[in-house]
Order: C-alpha cells, then structure tokens, then sequence
C-alpha cells in the first residue's frame, strides 16, 4: 500500500512518512518524546550517551531499568536525598552480591543424624565375616579361571559317560550315588525290625507285593528292565514304593517306617511320611559301597553352558522340594541340616562353570537357588519344634555351604543385594 493510498484514507501525519523512511529520523523523534517526558515530570533522565558510560566497566544489570536512576560516582558515600539516588545505592550494592547465595540450616548443628548399624555388621554366630567374604570371592574367581584353561587344554579329553543334561531323574541317581563295577548289587535281606534303623549312608528299597520300585532306586538287575533315560514324573507317582535316601541333598531326613502298599508314593529324594502301623514285604539294604558321585574336573569339563544351568535348576528344583517337605511337617524334632557336602561340591563346581554373562531369565533362576540356600540356612538354625538356635557349634558345614552359594550368585553375577538380604533375614530371624 503505497504513502498515497494512505493519504487517501484518512488524514496523513508528515511525521510518519519520515519515520518510515528514514530510521535516524525515528532515534530523533524518540529522543525528543524523552526530553519531553523529563519536562513533564522535572527528572533529568540523562543523554544517550550517559547511558553507554553507565554500562562500561560495571556487572550485568539484572531485569530492564524501568525507572530513572542518578548518576552519580561509584565512590559516592553520601546519603540518598531523593529516590533517584537511592536507586543507584540499590543497583550499585547489588551488583557486587552473588548470583546464588545459600542460607544455614539452623538445623544442621542441632539435630544430628543417627548412625544406622551397618547391614553386614556380625550379630549372630552363623554370619560370615567380611574376611572370610573377600578370601572366598577371589578363590571363586580363581576356580573359574582355573576351569576355562582346563577346558582349552586340548589333553583333557576324558570322557565320562553322564545323563543326558534334560534328564532329571538320571542325574539325580548319578549325583546321589553308582554301583561300582564288580560290586554286587544286593545284600541279604535285612529285617529293620531286628536293626532298629538302616546303616548310615545306605539306601532302602522297600518293595510291595505288586514287586515295583521307584525310577531312581536302585534295586535287583535281575528285575531291572532296560533304562532309556525317558522316566517321567507321572510314572514315579504311579509307583507302590517308597524310597528312602540317605546321601545328597535331602540326606538328613530322620529315618522314617516303611510305607504300605496302600501308602502315599514318595518323589525321588523325598522321604515319605511316618505311618502308624507300617507293612514290610521286603526289605532290601544296598550295600555300603553305593557313593555319591563328585564332581571331577572330567565331568565337570564335559558340560557346557547350558547343561550346567539345567543341573542347577534341577538342585533348586530339589531344594524347594525339601523345604516344602520341612515346612509341611511343622512339629519336626530334628535340626534339619542346610546342605550336605556332595550336594554343596556340585553346585559350587556348576556355579563356576557357567558363562560370565548370562540372560536374565538364567539370572533370576540362579537367584531363585541362592534363596532356596537361605531358606535352607534359616531352616537349619531353628531347633526342635522350631525354636531359634542362638549358637552355631552344630552343623555350621552345611551352613557354609549356604553361605557359599549366596556369595557366588552375588559375586559372579553382580546381584549384592541377595547378601544383604541375608544377612537382615539372619540377623532378623536370631533377634
């Protein structure tokens, strides 16, 4: 739109055609509306160029100067007379403050913080101390180390044959304990009645009438049909015979009397619970040369990764087991024993086997098993009909071995928090 057509439009002011033309003319124009204001109000706003010497060599003001300032020297020390003066006392005072200042807490002195007891402080018997946690951690360390040369040793190719790793049950016979070679496989029968209770570390077999025995037991190879490996579950629990085992990790289990043939069926491991009026067909005592297998560097070099993360599901499978045994029976009279030594080698042997990195699905199982060894430790500290166990002279191995387990998962695969939680639950548990 052109300066005419404006004209044309209403009434045309001369000044705002130099405005827009004629920016210098704008500055004039702004000046002048600025003395007109110090007229008005009797205040001496000063020159332009007052304005640039009143910035140079001085901090940044903060905000926009919005009302009128004196100019005065920065070493002026007389009173304000009027309030233009006072602002420049104001702006000059201010600008030699901090940006940020902190005020004291009147607090701080008065109200201490409480020091909170350490979560790792000893406070029963059972607790490992912090030596004996630094010495185990490196030694765990070094094991694994130990076993990654051993498996790049290319002499190291004795084979030994073991289960196949998915099989259950065939590695719960083979860790619990094998005939060896020439050994013959049964004993004269034994009346328990006359012996009062089978010998230690021997396995029963007690036989029904309807002459079965449970996947896993060992029993007559002349009666013994062909094992494929292929035993499920569902044929364990359709077995009449109860098996009794005295090695491996349910080992501690006082002796009970043989079941019925009408009886509740007992899993592998598991022994079944006292009737009031047993019935003997057949007693068969295994002979005292059935040990439990160790874990040998050979065996232990065959498994890989994941073979060795299936065998330690299956002992967690076997612990949970056990404790849902030990909770269920709640007026026990026995102190129940954390973990055997056989038991303890071989999931220390698989913890050290693993890979560094694992998934977090294998995490969380092997998190599920350090639990399980708590539960477990806790268990052994209570004595008959549950009361708390103030000492730790009696079965302090089995409780190492819990302890072993909790600061491998923690150690080698990052997760303190599972001792600490121990260590609470211990100290809650005994408080």
């Amino acid at each position: 739109m052109s300066l005419q057509g404006a004209h044309d439009g209403g009434s045309h002011n001369p000044d705002d055609q130099l405005v827009r033309s004629d920016p210098s003319t704008h500055k004039r124009k702004r000046g002048a509306s600025e003395e007109g204001l110090g007229e008005w109000t009797g205040l001496d706003l000063g020159s332009e160029g007052d304005e640039e010497d009143w910035g140079n060599g001085e901090a940044p003001k903060l905000g926009s100067q919005v009302l009128p300032v004196a100019a005065l020297p920065d070493d002026y020390d007389g009173e304000p007379v009027d309030g233009l003066e006072y602002l420049f006392f104001v702006r000059r005072d201010a600008s030699t403050r901090p940006g940020v200042t902190r005020v004291d807490n009147p607090y701080e002195v008065e109200c201490s913080i409480p020091v909170t007891q350490p979560v790792h402080a000893k406070a029963h018997p059972a607790i490992p101390t912090d030596e004996w946690k630094k010495r185990f951690e490196q030694r765990f360390i070094n094991l694994r180390l130990a076993l990654i040369q051993k498996m790049q040793d290319p002499r190291s190719k004795d084979l030994v044959p073991i289960p196949k790793y998915k099989d259950r049950d065939g590695w719960w016979k083979f860790i619990n304990g094998g005939l060896k070679p020439g050994t013959p496989a049964l004993q004269p029968a034994l009346d328990i009645q006359e012996t009062g209770q089978p010998p230690i570390n021997a396995i029963l077999t007690i036989k029904t009438t309807v002459g079965k025995t449970i996947p896993g037991a060992p029993h007559d190879e002349s009666e013994e049909s062909e094992d494929d490996g292929s035993g499920s579950e569902a044929e364990d629990a359709q077995c009449d015979s109860v098996f009794v085992q005295k090695t491996g990790i349910i080992n501690d289990m006082p002796p009970s009397p043989p079941a019925s043939a009408a009886g509740s069926v007992a899993l592998p491991g598991i022994p079944a619970p006292p009737l009031s009026n047993p019935v003997v067909t057949n007693v068969l005592i295994i002979s005292p040369e059935y040990h439990p297998t160790s874990p040998s560097t050979e065996i232990i070099t065959q498994l890989d990764n994941k073979a060795a993360f299936h065998l330690l599901m299956f002992f967690t499978f076997w612990i949970n087991m056990r404790l849902d045994r030990l909770r269920a029976d709640e007026n026990h009279h026995y102190n129940p024993l954390a973990l055997c030594d056989n038991d303890a080698k071989w999931i220390f042997c698989l913890l050290a086997r693993l890979d560094e990195i694992l998934a977090g699905e294998q995490i969380s199982t092997l998190r599920d098993l350090a639990r399980a060894c708590l539960s477990l430790l806790l268990e052994s500290l209570k004595g008959a009909n549950g009361e708390i166990l103030k000492t730790a002279v009696e079965r302090q191995t089995g409780r190492d071995s819990c302890w072993m387990v909790i600061v491998a998962v923690a150690k080698g695969w990052g997760q303190r928090d599972l001792w600490e939680d121990a260590i609470q639950a211990v100290n809650a548990l005994c408080s």
